[in-house]
């Protein structure tokens, strides 16, 4: 039963891009194409999704994982088909006079206030969908955390198919708002059959008690991974942004190496899940976590370095005709972001392994998962602000330290309370 639910998963996932690159768009619009304007929407999407995994990780104990995992998708398609009604009542002067003030300060919780709300229902309905698909997995499963890896690895990589689909074809064929209109219709389709499935083949289950992990999750221990998935989320919005930043300088600054950068990090993501579900029975978690942040923090400073040696930072004019031109501009940010982004996307689904337990799977990877996405969000604010700007590349060591030292700290943590682990720390 598992194959189906994967394959679910992975519409789900692309769904969700094609949502988020149309959002993004359609706000830019009303909110400008700067970086902070880009940050915010960022920042509203993680920080509505961070809201759907704890909705979602109290779900997920109620039996029906499954069922309520369609309900989900079928609110989160059925706002998509209202966003571009409620943008078009948002560009009245009155509202963009509103938010024009001289005060950055103003117009950064404005266009914040905005975007959360206006994204609300769908970016909490759709954040809720790991947890509970996780939870319907992991009962499928007699290994449930690497069952949710490889569900959370599907995902990724519908996410990655999405992002190319909406950046080359839809936006070019249907237009910004279409797009959107057409996820909802495969993201209604997706819920529906969801909910079918569960009333097929899930039977309802007992409810979960939260008390199944108490102390674990209030030791020393496991606080260490909660805070090493928000510094994971928080590195990674931040790389993100700066990369784009960064091959905006050889390239044209356009929705194609927006998509591009996107598409290869979501791909890595999903690469470094896929590791950590084949590699979980060989290595322990901790392991993965200190190696993970050691050699990422390392490969990201390499490869910074590389690309600078390597392109010096003058345009990229390669390719004959501009599909040849675009493939070659992938390759080249796969060549440089795909290692690093990999090492750095095994550390969230490691931390899964650390704490999820069969009957609380859903509940645990929630509580992760929100703590991450809040992360991400700070990381998406922190990347527009003057002052980060102003360091340029080296900013980057420190975000990568942010990954490392935590890992470094974790396996203090685990030495200390299991008897094992390198004394040397």
């Amino acid at each position: 039963m598992r194959y189906p639910l994967y394959a679910l998963f992975f519409v789900s996932g692309a769904t969700t891009l094609i949502y988020e690159i149309s959002w993004t768009r359609q706000l830019g619009l009303l909110f400008g194409h700067t970086v902070l304007a880009g940050s915010v929407v960022l920042a509203s999407l993680f920080l509505g999704l961070a809201g759907g995994y704890a909705v979602g990780a109290r779900l997920s104990s109620s039996g029906r994982p499954l069922r309520w995992f369609g309900i989900c998708e079928i609110v989160a398609a059925i706002w998509a088909l209202c966003v571009p009604t409620l943008l078009g009542w948002l560009h009245s002067p009155t509202v963009i006079q509103w938010m024009s003030s001289e005060d950055l300060s103003w117009r950064w919780l404005s266009r914040a206030t905005i975007g959360i709300l206006l994204l609300l229902p769908a970016t909490i309905s759709l954040g809720a969908t790991l947890p509970l698909m996780s939870q319907a997995l992991a009962r499928q499963s007699k290994c449930p955390s690497r069952s949710a890896t490889i569900g959370y690895a599907w995902n990724t990589t519908g996410a990655m198919l999405g992002t190319l689909t909406c950046t080359y074809l839809l936006l070019v064929q249907l237009g910004v708002a279409r797009s959107s209109l057409l996820a909802g219709g495969v993201g209604f389709a997706v819920g529906a059959i969801a909910i079918a499935y569960s009333f097929r083949f899930g039977a309802s289950e007992s409810e979960i008690d939260d008390s199944a992990f108490p102390g674990f999750v209030a030791s020393r221990a496991s606080l260490a991974v909660y805070a090493i998935a928000g510094l994971s989320g928080f590195v990674t919005l931040v790389l993100e942004i700066l990369y784009t930043r960064l091959f905006s300088l050889v390239f044209h600054n356009s929705t194609y190496t927006f998509g591009n950068v996107v598409a290869v990090f979501l791909l890595a993501l999903a690469v470094g899940s896929a590791l950590v579900a084949v590699t979980s029975r060989r290595f322990k978690p901790e392991t993965m976590l200190f190696w993970c942040g050691l050699t990422g923090a390392v490969s990201v400073l390499f490869f910074l370095a590389l690309f600078v040696g390597f392109t010096r930072l003058n345009y990229f004019v390669s390719g004959d005709t501009f599909v040849i031109h675009v493939l070659l501009g992938f390759g080249l940010v796969f060549a440089f972001v795909v290692i690093p982004v990999t090492l750095c996307g095994m550390i969230f689904p490691a931390t899964w392994q650390l704490l999820t337990t069969g009957n609380a799977t859903g509940q645990i990877i929630g509580r992760l998962a929100m703590v991450n996405a809040i992360g991400a969000a700070c990381g998406a604010l922190s990347a527009s602000l003057q002052y980060y700007r102003r360091l340029g590349y080296g900013v980057d060591l420190s975000y990568r330290l942010c990954c490392f030292w935590p890992s470094l700290f974790w396996r203090r943590c685990w030495a200390n309370q299991n008897g094992d682990g390198p004394r040397w720390l």
